[in-house]
């Protein structure tokens, strides 16, 4: 049985990690073979990518390349072994997140971005993406509220995320795997229309449970 690819992408505290593992927790407890996963990260090399990218300064082109750097090895050490083993993997962002902060935020381009992430993607797209939209003021103010740190991309101004956010927008206009989700609904609606659109995308999704 083949696997399934699922991501959720979205700009700062929009809820897309909090509902990448409501549906883990959902599948691990029906005892459906899962896997959740992330980028940066999600190997041992991505875990040391993460710290730099999110933590040094690095300039946008070096940004980029890092973070694909990250995505090469974790498509080969962690995506695709499990696709392979037909486990249904879920990560919290993958390349739409790259088109939307560095060829958008960081005005790399769409085109030298599509470039260079065709070459570390080898063919590994998702099958289902959610995109969860949400004005950046009310993700920082989500975050100030929660008292939590920021790292060195969340501390790019407001024309930075609005960039980032129309990008996403955009994808999501011109990619038909991509369900866009309104992030100001509470968290169960949410939970519930992920849900729903996944049995509703994937009928056999039952006849994956371990007997």
């Amino acid at each position: 049985m083949n696997g399934i690819f699922i991501t959720f992408e979205g700009i700062e505290a929009c809820g897309k990690s909090t509902q990448a593992n409501y549906l883990y927790n959902y599948l691990e407890s029906r005892r459906i073979n899962s896997i959740l996963t992330k980028e940066p990260g999600g190997t041992i090399l991505g875990d040391l990518i993460r710290n730099i990218v999110l933590h040094e300064k690095v300039f946008p082109i070096a940004e980029l390349l890092l973070f694909l750097a990250d995505r090469n090895q974790h498509i080969n050490e962690t995506i695709l072994p499990y696709l392979e083993q037909g486990y249904i993997v879920l990560c919290d962002r993958f390349y739409h997140s790259t088109y939307a902060y560095q060829a958008s935020g960081r005005k790399i381009g769409f085109d030298t971005v599509q470039q260079f992430n065709e070459l570390a993607i080898q063919g590994c797209r998702p099958d289902l993406t959610f995109l969860i939209d949400l004005p950046p003021e009310v993700g920082f103010e989500r975050k100030r509220s929660a008292n939590l740190a920021l790292d060195r991309i969340e501390k790019q101004n407001y024309d930075f995320h609005y960039a980032v956010r129309d990008a996403y927008l955009k994808l999501a206009r011109e990619d038909g795997r991509i369900r866009l989700l309104d992030g100001m609904r509470p968290k169960e609606v949410l939970k519930k229309e992920i849900l729903d659109i996944i049995l509703e995308t994937f009928p056999n999704m039952k006849e994956r449970a371990i007997s």
